[in-house]
């Protein structure tokens, strides 16, 4: 991709509005590399989306919808994630949308087949949703860490948990966190919050011991004015996942062209390029960036 072609991109999305698909002359600019193995594939998905047929990857003239558990609007790192389908998507010629739920409503929704994905989850997701295809190249990782008012909790890793009094929290809808906590800590000690904000008031409180999620989310909140007293701390980062999304499996076939379009956004550095414009913009509004709590995984080309 040339510099000015991306620029011509980024200028559209910042100031022009965010739209699934281009002109035939902005995507002439940027066209992906693709190889040849999944060109025919590409090429008929295309020619049938436009005619407003279901074709071999399952997509019709109405695009794809994805379940989102944040708001781009409101969520730096989900306004990361959604830059980057948009451009997946657009690579593909496919209509593209999202809608926002809460976690367990969005496993719903895309098991059932009623949206056509979700665009990130951990690995193992699919374990225990077995109507979803994951699209075998990450999007992003998570830090999934424990955070306490207490001065004495120090953990390393989620054995740590195993054989202890601590009433830990966790929140309502994450799968890996359900399944880690499940196997280590007493049903009588283990307790679930609709929304980090819940987990972190009731640490205030002492009603529990120990919040544990996903770090983008928390630290965010604990920079706020109610707790700014709390003392609530990171205790320990337990573990790192890679995110990936996930198709309903009538998308079996389109989840190996979403993974080829991704290794050659990577090899781009365009994962990075969409962090910063992610963090650029939330400063734009907030007046102070926010930075990501989620990393990119590939190094930039020197």
């Amino acid at each position: 991709m040339s510099t000015c072609a991306r620029l011509l991109f980024l200028n559209v999305i910042l100031f022009g509005g965010i739209t699934p698909v281009m002109t035939n002359a902005m995507a002439d600019a940027i066209e992906a590399p693709r190889t040849e193995a999944n060109s025919d594939l590409k090429r008929d998905t295309e020619a049938d989306v436009e005619r407003g047929v279901e074709n071999d990857v399952g997509v019709t003239n109405e695009g794809m919808t994805l379940a989102f558990i944040g708001d781009p609007k409101s969520d730096v790192n989900f306004r990361w994630v959604e830059l980057i389908y948009i451009e997946v998507f657009r690579r593909l010629n496919i209509p593209f949308h999202y809608k926002v739920y809460p976690p367990s409503r969005a496993s719903m929704m895309a098991n059932s087949g009623r949206v056509d994905g979700e665009a990130a989850r951990v690995a193992d997701y699919g374990e225990k949703f077995n109507n979803l295809v994951r699209i075998e190249e990450p999007i992003v990782s998570t830090h999934f860490s424990a955070f306490s008012h207490r001065a004495d909790i120090k953990l390393t890793s989620w054995t740590d948990l195993k054989d202890t009094s601590y009433r830990v929290e966790y929140r309502r809808g994450i799968f890996i966190t359900e399944k880690r906590l499940s196997a280590l800590v007493p049903s009588d000690k283990l307790t679930i919050a609709t929304y980090p904000l819940h987990g972190l008031k009731r640490l205030i409180h002492d009603r529990i011991d120990i919040y544990i999620g996903a770090e983008f989310r928390i630290i965010p909140i604990l920079k706020r004015d109610e707790f700014s007293d709390a003392k609530i701390n990171m205790v320990g980062r337990l573990e790192t996942f890679d995110n990936f999304g996930y198709l309903h499996k009538r998308h079996n076939k389109l989840a190996g062209l979403i993974a080829e379009v991704l290794k050659t956004m990577r090899s781009d550095g365009l994962m990075q390029e969409y962090l910063t414009q992610a963090d650029r913009e939330f400063s734009l509004m907030d007046g102070e960036v926010e930075p990501s709590m989620w990393t990119a995984k590939w190094s930039l080309p020197c």
